[in-house]
């Protein structure tokens, strides 16, 4: 096996798949922090209705990854496309309000307010929704996940799951095309997890990408695989995540 720091060659990128441009997109992407590349030529695709999963050890560059696609960080080279338009320029909001979201792996309630106070906010600030419109919404992600009945309880009174789910419920009423993960059940029980990942995964409306510490699982939970991952990283790669993504099938 190669060392960490000294990844194979990666194989030649795969074709991203038939029938027009994929939904998200990153092109050659390179990510350095001074002297450290994280992120080495990576390309990466999710296609219509399809559920990515991303492995890799701990300080692989999974985390960096999904920032440079949601916007929070820009590549030091490479391009990020969404919906077949270069969206390298643009910044974290302007990319939610496009169709983008996010969770993060430590979850961000915004304290002193409900949940769904908290959930409102991805309506209005993450949809650009109103009045009736942006409560409607809120209201549904919250029955959807299963939170309705924590719906006027503080946000910093819930433990790690209701805060993880939150934290989902908040990212679903942007209405996103693309629900970007960041180790979604990290801390969790696997029952946890599960119960986590699985409401989530019925969701009509946004295509999943994620990206988890526990990928095979949820990618069976969303019914879905992961294609698209090619390139090489500079250091713990080993032959996986965006070194050569490892892929998994659901089911």
């Amino acid at each position: 096996m190669p060392h960490p720091s000294s990844p194979a060659s990666s194989p030649p990128p795969a074709s991203p798949p038939p029938g027009g441009p994929p939904l998200l997109q990153a092109r050659g992407i390179d990510m350095r922090f001074g002297a450290l590349k994280v992120l080495d030529q990576l390309d990466f695709w999710v296609g219509t209705d399809e559920a990515v999963g991303i492995v890799g050890p701990n300080g692989a560059g999974k985390t960096t990854l999904l920032n440079v696609l949601a916007g929070a960080y820009g590549p030091s080279q490479g391009s990020v496309w969404f919906q077949g338009v270069d969206v390298s320029a643009r910044n974290a909001a302007d990319r939610c309000r496009a169709g983008i979201a996010r969770t993060h792996q430590v979850p961000r309630p915004f304290l002193g307010m409900t949940v769904f106070e908290n959930v409102l906010t991805g309506a209005t600030h993450g949809a650009g929704l109103h009045a009736r419109d942006a409560g409607d919404r809120a209201m549904e992600c919250l029955r959807l996940c299963g939170m309705e009945a924590l719906a006027n309880r503080r946000a910093e009174t819930l433990g790690l799951l209701g805060r993880k789910r939150l934290e989902l419920v908040r990212a679903l009423a942007t209405g996103p095309q693309v629900l970007l993960l960041d180790e979604i059940g990290g801390g969790l029980t696997d029952a946890e997890a599960s119960e986590l990942v699985d409401p989530g995964a019925h969701h009509s409306q946004p295509r999943h990408c994620h990206c988890v510490d526990r990928a095979h699982r949820a990618c069976a939970a969303a019914g879905g695989h992961t294609p698209g991952v090619h390139g090489r990283r500079a250091r713990d790669c080993q032959r996986r995540a965006a070194g050569g993504a490892e892929r998994c099938h659901g089911g």
